[in-house]
């Protein structure tokens, strides 16, 4: 892609795929961070096809359609790495694993110091609720 091409204003129409309501909702996001308020007069949304797959079409200039798409692709990676962490943190806190050691994270595979610390925070956030309590209560 040409400079040129990125500096033109011209505003057209581009196609934006996402699968399921949170990819949905990031591309919403990224379109609001990028094109402001305007957005909700320059989208439009249809289904394709007989699976998740939906478009979103967005008007607005080439630059800003590149830019929503990198930024959706990122955060949607990001998104992704960040519920795996989220899990095995889930899994340590609630303590779902065998008693023996086995498998603990899910994954066979050392810890990094700095993971440890994020793990250690991000379970002190979670709640602390066990199905014995729902069976009491």
């Amino acid at each position: 892609m040409e400079e040129e091409e990125l500096s033109d204003d011209t505003e057209e129409k581009y196609e934006f795929t996402f699968h399921g309501e949170f990819e949905r909702r990031l591309l919403l996001q990224v379109g609001y961070k990028i094109l402001g308020k305007k957005i909700k007069k320059k989208m439009y949304e249809y289904k394709k096809g007989t699976g998740k797959r939906t478009t979103r079409i967005i008007e607005c200039t080439k630059a800003e359609a590149l830019q929503i798409r990198i930024e959706h692709e990122f955060y949607c990676d990001l998104w992704k790495e960040e519920q795996d962490f989220f899990f095995e943190c889930f899994i340590q806190k609630h303590r779902i694993f065998t008693e023996d050691n086995e498998e603990k994270t899910g994954k066979n595979r050392k810890m990094t110091r700095e993971e440890l610390i994020r793990m250690g925070a991000v379970m002190g956030v979670m709640q602390d609720k066990s199905w014995t309590q729902k069976i009491e209560g």
